[in-house]
């Protein structure tokens, strides 16, 4: 009878205790969810545990916050899990979070919670002090010199592409998807040129770069149900991560495959000093650049002892970087030039002008010059308008690292910021007739000059393709380049028409930037006087 009670007691007990441990929780997640009423920010309502996560399902992201940008203003919360963002598509608050107060908005917040190898170690990841130094030793592989010792690589694997697509117009004369064929050459121009690495991805589907590259863009996908668990409860991420298994597998091929490439480098440089093109990579093995801390291994080769706090990345840094720039920043490029592609094929007057001006510019009929390419104007001004209406990289997100106050509005330690730059590059108040595609928008040199970048709005900084202050994107030229060389080739070699399987108009989804959903189709119509001999140079 006694223990019959005891039973009942230690039963009651439990339950009580049970029911107050889940009233708690709760309690708790309930209050997180007050953060933007006590602040004064506007937003939508959340769901109990998800947020407004939910409100995402089976639509494109950007169609969502550009709805609620329309019902709630230029700034506005949302909560993705119990953690609270602010959305932000006013210039004004985007420069001053991004530029004037970079030191309180400086880190960014997780973009891929399954990191393997070194990745963690890449630009796209850190902050504070290792964040400069991976931007020093990354940066001074973009100078105009660099950049000029990289040229004739990228012309070399830009004259492969016409081969490969000439053999697609051939065997596939109505037309064909472009965009695998692009996506091939960007890693491979990059690879070659900006590494001295031979992906080969034009030639062989199953390079391990070009896995890896594929591998990533999938693992960060907004629609990788895996990764979005993992973004709105980190906890989880422990749990989830042996599902990620293809991006681990191949990220270990990756990186072993880096290495040993790194090291036969090192070596051939040893024994041909002086045989080597001054591009990232070569900066990312030599350039002696600040330290950032006791954690973070640096490397003295040789023996040398690094001048005051400067030394040398080590080999994970390096790799690290090399993965970034692999998984992360050759896909935007790729997606600028397939939608540059599309536009052409569908604006054909457009194509005409970009023709006209390059005829009027360039000397050789299968040759574009790099001092050619800087005199294409209306060519970046083209690039430009395309990535207004298709910005690759629909924004850039901040970890706000102090409660601060700006521009009248609140931000609380620990809170993620998201300035999207395509809400802004779609408001009829900085973009009259938005929907249009108007190249002359732009004003020649505007992506070298950021106060003037348009011509049509009294506020310049409505314009963000490559994000903007210290952390706006390190390779903006190198892409500006890439991106001519590459429309200038096709232009010397084909019309670009639309073909009975081309959607117009386009639909994309974030992957993890912005691609064309379901391709996109072109056809190709060799000119007739592709192969002619190089002429005198246009007066200009």
């Amino acid at each position: 009878m006694i223990m019959n009670v005891e039973i009942v007691i230690n039963s009651t007990v439990f339950f009580s205790v049970l029911v107050c441990i889940v009233l708690y929780v709760v309690r708790y997640i309930k209050s997180q969810y007050t953060v933007f009423s006590e602040l004064g920010i506007p937003g939508p309502r959340p769901t109990f545990l998800f947020g407004n996560s939910l409100d995402f399902a089976n639509k494109f992201p950007m169609d969502v916050f550009k709805a609620w940008s329309a019902r709630y203003g230029h700034v506005y919360g949302f909560y993705e899990g119990l953690r609270p963002s602010v959305v932000v598509s006013c210039p004004d608050m985007a420069h001053q979070i991004l530029v004037k107060h970079f030191n309180i908005f400086s880190s960014r917040p997780t973009i891929n919670p399954f990191k393997y190898e070194s990745q963690g170690l890449s630009l796209q990841h850190v902050s504070g002090a290792l964040w400069k130094r991976q931007r020093q030793a990354v940066s001074a592989g973009l100078t105009t010199k660099s950049i000029k010792q990289m040229y004739p690589v990228m012309c070399d694997v830009t004259s492969q592409l016409i081969k490969h697509l000439q053999t697609s117009t051939e065997n596939s004369p109505d037309g064909f998807y472009i965009d695998d064929l692009i996506e091939r050459y960007s890693l491979d121009w990059f690879a070659q040129a900006a590494l001295g690495y031979h992906s080969d991805a034009l030639t062989n589907g199953n390079s391990i770069q070009l896995r890896f590259m594929r591998a990533s863009h999938e693992s960060m996908s907004p629609s990788n149900a895996i990764t979005g668990l993992a973004k709105l409860f980190p906890s989880m991420t422990p749990l989830l991560k042996p599902l990620d298994k293809t991006h681990k597998e191949l990220s270990s091929l990756q990186t072993s495959e880096i290495k040993h490439f790194l090291r036969t480098l090192m070596t051939n440089w040893t024994k041909r000093p002086g045989e080597h093109c001054q591009n990232i990579l070569y900066n990312l093995l030599t350039r002696k650049v600040a330290k950032a801390d006791a954690d973070v291994p640096t490397d003295t080769r040789d023996g040398e002892t690094p001048h005051g706090s400067r030394s040398r990345l080590c080999e994970d840094e390096v790799v690290g970087e090399v993965a970034g720039l692999i998984g992360g920043g050759v896909g935007p490029v790729s997606a600028t030039l397939t939608f540059c592609i599309y536009n052409m094929a569908v604006y054909e007057e457009e194509q005409m002008r970009l023709r006209e001006e390059l005829e009027s510019v360039t000397r050789c009929k299968d040759n574009v010059t790099l001092e050619e390419l800087g005199r294409l104007d209306y060519m970046e001004r083209f690039i430009l308008e395309t990535l207004r209406l298709f910005p690759v990289a629909p924004g850039v997100s901040r970890e706000c690292l102090e409660d601060c106050s700006i521009l009248g509005v609140q931000f609380k330690k620990g809170m993620v910021v998201r300035v999207l730059a395509s809400t802004m590059h779609t408001r009829e108040d900085l973009f009259p007739d938005h929907k249009d595609f108007r190249p002359h928008r732009f004003i020649p040199g505007a992506s070298s000059n950021r106060d003037k970048a348009y011509s049509g709005t009294s506020h310049p900084r409505g314009y963000l393709p490559f994000g903007l202050g210290p952390r706006m994107c390190v390779g903006q030229r190198l892409a500006m380049v890439s991106l001519k060389l590459a429309l200038a080739r096709l232009l010397q070699e084909y019309d670009v028409t639309i073909s009975h399987m081309t959607q117009i108009p386009v639909q994309v989804e974030l992957r993890p930037f912005i691609v064309a959903k379901n391709g996109v189709h072109i056809k190709l119509l060799t000119r007739p006087n592709s192969s002619s001999p190089c002429r005198s140079r246009a007066p200009h």
